[in-house]
């Protein structure tokens, strides 16, 4: 500010000289100046609080969006934790004495895609497949031949071939497992001859759920090593979307 003042003071001087005015009108415009220079600096201070008030209610606006945010995502969190909605099939994994001939019979019955060929797992604790392999079977596995196809509705078959495989003996369908899996395919009548033909069985005469009323058929069959499967002609949701039998 005094700075500012002997600089005006300054300028008024040379004004003066130049302009022939008198001592007292010099005085009259440093005080005029300085009137000016004193409402100028509130002015600035005006200023400078309305901007601290503005910076102020920002902070507090940020506060309160970040508050609402959070709050937001901790509700969405706790509904998606409550929720139950239908999870989807990923794959099913099945047991077979010979992992090349199986990946050979269902790519060329039912046209499923191989996406990993046959490969050999052996047990060890270095690598992910092998501590997870030991998780899921114990120890001692030794080791198992694996591969991987996919249906035409992208579900997974993940086939394991180990070395003390066992056909079952019977038909333990009583017993708590998984005892069947099920696919869809319109023409019964030819696939179930071609599973035949490439050295599978026919289990039961095809059947229908609704004769007469409802084109819904089904028949059980089992393939060359053993494992017995479900055909359906129609989706699983129309078949029984009649209630009851």
């Amino acid at each position: 500010m005094k700075n500012a003042l002997i600089a005006a003071a300054l300028l008024a001087l040379v004004l003066c000289g130049c302009s022939g005015e008198q001592p007292q009108d010099l005085n009259a415009k440093l005080v005029e100046m300085g009137i000016e220079l004193d409402g100028m600096k509130n002015e600035l201070s005006e200023a400078k609080a309305q901007a601290g008030d503005l910076k102020s209610e920002l902070s507090a606006t940020q506060k309160k969006i970040k508050a609402f945010v959070q709050q937001e995502r901790q509700q969405q969190t706790a509904t998606t934790a409550e929720a139950t909605y239908p999870r989807t099939f990923s794959h099913i994994g099945i047991s077979v004495p010979d992992v090349k001939k199986a990946v050979e019979f269902y790519s060329t019955v039912m046209g499923w895609y191989l996406i990993m060929k046959p490969t050999v797992i052996t047990e060890e604790s270095e690598t992910p497949i092998g501590i997870m392999c030991t998780d899921v079977f114990g120890t001692g596995w030794g080791s198992f031949k694996i591969a991987h196809m996919s249906t035409g509705d992208r579900i997974g078959i993940e086939m394991f071939e180990f070395k003390n495989n066992e056909k079952p003996k019977e038909f333990d369908y009583w017993k708590t497992s998984t005892f069947h899996f099920g696919i869809q395919d319109p023409d019964l009548e030819g696939l179930v001859e071609k599973i035949v033909a490439h050295g599978g069985k026919q289990r039961m005469p095809i059947r229908e759920y609704y004769p007469g009323e409802k084109p819904y058929r089904m028949v059980y069959v089992e393939d060359p090593f053993g494992l017995i499967f479900e055909i359906y002609s129609h989706s699983y949701e129309l078949t029984y979307s009649q209630g009851a039998y």
